[in-house]
């Protein structure tokens, strides 16, 4: 007969694997990172090498493993999950910065 603790013998890791969030793969990463980055479906489809409609199925398979509502909240989610990293994006000297800014 089975005592209660044997029943129990990998529940915790069972309860622990399924309240992480699922991780997004290297190109789900991809695709958050250039989302991030501002680019438009048909920017992005072009880095990635797939068409836009490939692009938008993507896009919402993503959306739903990380419980997100649109694209702005799944690259907001990735930032709080700490997948993305904060940095400085784009090309220096780019819009809405001053001279002095480009120069230091």
């Amino acid at each position: 007969m089975h005592t209660d603790r044997e029943k129990l013998d990998g529940y915790e890791e069972v309860v622990a694997a399924l309240a992480e969030p699922p991780k997004p793969s290297q190109r789900e990463l991809e695709l958050l990172t250039l989302m991030a980055d501002g680019l438009t479906d048909a920017e992005i489809a072009e880095k990635l090498s797939i068409s836009a409609k490939t692009m938008r199925s993507r896009l919402h398979a993503l959306r739903m493993k990380m419980q997100a509502r649109t694209r702005t909240h799944a690259v907001a989610i990735a930032f709080r999950r700490g997948l993305l990293d904060v940095e400085r994006r784009g090309r220096e000297g780019a819009a809405g910065e001053t001279e002095t800014e480009t120069a230091s």
